[in-house]
């Protein structure tokens, strides 16, 4: 064993040797993976030619606004020689631009240790943001520019909605100020800086948001005289006698276009509808200027009372303080036509009215006193003047921009009877002008102002001003031409849904002074409409009764007995013609039947002389002021002799002012009334006059009512504004066997 041991060793050990002989080898007894270089077995090296390569290459997406993105976010590089290349790719991304959408491309590079190279690219894909609802709301919100003060009247921006549709909704602490579609009323001369909260609620889909902005409207500069007009006076009024005047001064403040005149010389026009030599004038300090006169009557008891009634003219706090309101029309001369003949009044229960300050400074009314010359003019607003003091006594001064005209309430009311008359009043050099933004704000304070304190229908609903009426409305009227001006005027009237509240005439501004504003039921407001719609079905009842056009002015029923007797309105020509149709009425009527069921009205004076010819009671005519808080009971006797008929009244849901006073007064008489509850309607009407021209009618403070209680305990008086109750109900108004049965009920009632 040991010698084949030894054998092996030198075998094993001559085969290496032989292996390591260069010189005895041929290149094809190299081994794999060497090469013969220079007789010589090398390693064989073999050259990198491959390219490194890129794994989850993808595109990717960006919304404007996010985080910067990173380019190279999963994305990987190797070689298979190298190994992992991620940390050696280089990135281009210049030609990305992440503040605007589009499609970019992004380059990446990477190298091996050979010098291969591989390239490849990818898209970025950038977007617009979608913002939420939140989001947008924020953005809508901070672009809202509102400022910190204003100073002038006009018109701020309060948007409705923003750019990423928010919609606002706004409210306002002080609309009176500024009210919710960014109109500024500034604040009277002589108040303090208001604050107005303007708070808006944002709603932007499901996200909402309030946010509050604060304004502090500075108030007015003391007015100024800046220029003066004389114009010529002329009176076309039917009722009084007045004498013209060539020589009327006007005063404009400011540079602007709003008449004002001195107290004095106003009253002195009025000479004629009032006795103005009655009227004294009396500085009080240095701003203050007093208006008296005295007063003398015969009391029903045949003492004589002696009064001395006074106004206080406040030029600093822009105030008049009426002692009693008696001033505005106990100097007053009667008309030509007399309203009250045959009417004796012959006593009176009343209780006095408290004092009354209207504070014009409240509707941006400033008084002036203003040096003219060596003489003081206290100054006050022509329209105002107007006002206060001419149309209570149913006149008015009218201004045209050309002259004054002194017109009677009766003309105006009746444009048909008198167009050229009012047409003549609105023709002016200013039809061509386009109304100036002085005189519609002046129209807007004015308008306020009157409904304020002499609308008497504002007392029965509780209103407390109808600023936020019509600043609703305010800045559409600045903006507005002149033909939707005075349209907006018309619709602000009926808006006021009254039947003693109506259009009367378009202004001086507007283009043809001919041809009024039409109205239509379509204008009118409910109560209007009611009213209309009352009319026609008692009216369509007696055509289809009589026949078309056929309705009589009386008609006799019960074989002789009755007579029903159509009365369709108050007038001073009614009580006449009535008599003259009870003269006319067959010797076998024993009941008449006054129908008033068309009746919409007419002269309270009418009234009570038509009474007269059916009751030998006196009448009681009861008044509440709701101004003042004054009362009064009249007791009227007449000189006509009353026809001895069983008699009844007819009333309808139409029967109307005059018609209503004529039911509640015949069934206070202790006439049966009966048929439906009487339509309503309790107040005077007298004219508005507006600074732009415009004439509108409205229902007075003072009331017809009912008075309840005695003269012990007290009395209370309400209105009739919405109608008087029947003693006998009757739905078929032109039913006459129906009619009969009630009068011949009552008569068996009164018999027992």
């Amino acid at each position: 064993m040991k010698r084949i041991s030894i054998i092996l060793s030198a075998l094993i050990l001559s085969l290496a040797l032989a292996a390591c002989e260069p010189a005895d080898t041929t290149p094809e007894e190299c081994q794999d993976g060497f090469v013969l270089v220079d007789d010589e077995c090398v390693e064989e090296v073999i050259p990198d030619t491959v390219d490194p390569t890129f794994a989850n290459v993808a595109d990717i997406t960006y919304t404007i606004g996010d985080d910067a993105p990173d380019y190279l976010a999963g994305i990987t590089a190797s070689d298979d020689v190298d190994g992992d290349l991620t940390t050696s790719i280089t990135v281009d991304s210049s030609a990305v631009d992440l503040t605007i959408a589009g499609t970019y491309a992004v380059t990446l590079t990477v190298s091996d240790a050979a010098g291969n190279e591989a390239t490849t690219t990818y898209n970025v894909v950038v977007s617009e943001r979608v913002l939420t609802n939140e989001e947008l709301l924020a953005l809508d919100l901070a672009a809202i520019n509102l400022p910190t003060s204003v100073d002038e009247v006009g018109a701020i921006t309060m948007p409705s909605y923003g750019s990423n549709g928010t919609l606002f909704y706004w409210s306002s602490s002080h609309p009176l100020f500024i009210n919710i579609r960014g109109f500024v009323i500034t604040p009277t001369v002589g108040s303090e800086p208001v604050d107005v909260t303007l708070s808006v609620r944002a709603e932007n889909g499901s996200a909402t948001q309030n946010e509050d902005f604060v304004i502090t409207v500075q108030p007015d500069e003391e007015v100024e005289v800046t220029s003066m007009v004389t114009v010529p006076f002329e009176t076309v009024s039917e009722e009084w006698t007045l004498t013209d005047d060539p020589d009327v001064e006007l005063f404009f403040v400011d540079y602007g276009n709003v008449p004002y005149i001195d107290v004095e010389t106003f009253l002195n026009l009025l000479n004629g509808v009032i006795d103005s030599t009655l009227v004294s004038y009396t500085p009080v300090g240095d701003d203050q200027l007093e208006l008296s006169y005295d007063v003398e009557w015969e009391d029903y008891d045949g003492t004589m009372v002696n009064e001395t009634l006074t106004v206080l003219i406040d030029f600093t706090e822009n105030t008049m303080l009426f002692d009693d309101l008696a001033f505005m029309y106990a100097y007053g001369i009667e008309t030509e036509t007399d309203f009250g003949e045959g009417l004796n009044y012959i006593d009176a229960d009343y209780t006095e009215g408290a004092p009354v300050l209207f504070e014009l400074g409240k509707y941006n009314f400033d008084l002036v006193i203003y040096e003219n010359g060596t003489e003081l003019e206290y100054l006050i607003p022509f329209h105002i003047a107007n006002h206060m003091f001419a149309s209570q006594n149913y006149f008015n001064v009218y201004y045209n921009g050309d002259q004054l005209w002194g017109i009677d309430t009766l003309t105006i009311l009746d444009e048909e009877e008198n167009p050229e008359v009012v047409q003549d009043m609105r023709s002016s050099s200013f039809n061509a002008v386009d109304t100036p933004d002085d005189v519609k704000i002046s129209t807007y304070y004015f308008t306020a102002f009157v409904l304020d304190y002499f609308f008497g229908i504002k007392y029965e609903l509780d209103v407390e001003t109808y600023y936020p009426v019509l600043s609703a409305r305010v800045r559409s009227m600045i903006n507005a031409t002149d033909n939707t001006y005075y349209r907006l005027m018309h619709t602000i009237v009926y808006g006021l849904n009254d039947p003693h509240t109506y259009w009367g005439s378009v202004g001086y501004y507007w283009n043809d002074p001919v041809n009024n504003i039409g109205t239509s039921f379509s204008d009118l407001g409910e109560r209007n409409q009611n009213l209309s719609n009352k009319y026609w079905e008692v009216f369509d009842a007696n055509e289809a009764k009589f026949g078309v056009g056929q309705i009589p002015d009386y008609h006799i029923i019960d074989d002789g007995k009755t007579a029903v007797i159509f009365l369709t309105g108050f007038s001073v020509d009614t009580p006449p013609w009535f008599k003259g149709i009870l003269d006319e009425l067959p010797a076998t009527v024993e009941n008449v039947v006054v129908d008033v069921t068309m009746n919409g009205g007419g002269n309270s004076g009418a009234v009570s002389r038509t009474l007269g010819y059916m009751t030998e009671e006196t009448i009681k005519k009861h008044y509440l002021d709701y101004l003042d808080g004054s009362t009064t009971t009249y007791y009227i006797t007449s000189d006509y002799v009353a026809y001895d008929y069983n008699w009844f009244v007819l009333s309808s849901g139409y029967s109307y002012s005059a018609a209503n006073i004529f039911v509640a007064n015949a069934q206070e008489a202790g006439i049966p009334i009966i048929g439906q509850k009487s339509g309503g309607g309790a107040s005077g009407v007298y004219s508005v006059q507006t600074p732009d021209g415009t004439v509108f009618f409205i229902a007075s403070t003072g009331m017809s009512s009912l008075r309840t209680g005695n003269e012990v305990d007290g009395y209370e008086y309400q209105s009739i504004e919405f109608g008087v109750e029947v003693d006998y109900p009757l739905v078929n108004l032109t039913n006459d066997d129906q009619l009969i049965a009630i009068i011949n009920a009552y008569l068996a009632e009164q018999a027992e």
